[in-house]
């Protein structure tokens, strides 16, 4: 199955848009805090999410460096590395 070059999310076919290339309300895994605690989601799953959104959108909503290093960092753990720019 084909990856995000961006996040490293499986994508449903090649050319398919990224399903983290959207806002934050509408990005999977992050609207729903609730999904830890009913089991729904683990907490580095919920964490992927997020680090997933951020490399899609380095420009908004509090982008520091320091949680840009972050979220690429994270997706490296995953085993995606973030291409440079």
């Amino acid at each position: 199955m084909p990856t995000c070059p961006t996040c490293g999310a499986l994508l449903s076919a090649p050319a398919a848009p990224c399903d983290y290339a959207v806002p934050l309300e509408r990005a999977p895994g992050i609207g729903d805090p609730g999904s830890i605690a009913a089991g729904k989601m683990s907490h580095g799953d919920h964490e992927l999410s997020i680090a997933r959104w951020r490399v899609h959108h380095p420009g908004e909503r509090g982008a520091s460096p320091a949680v840009m290093v972050w979220a690429r960092e994270r997706l490296a753990r995953a085993g995606h590395v973030v291409p440079e720019g």
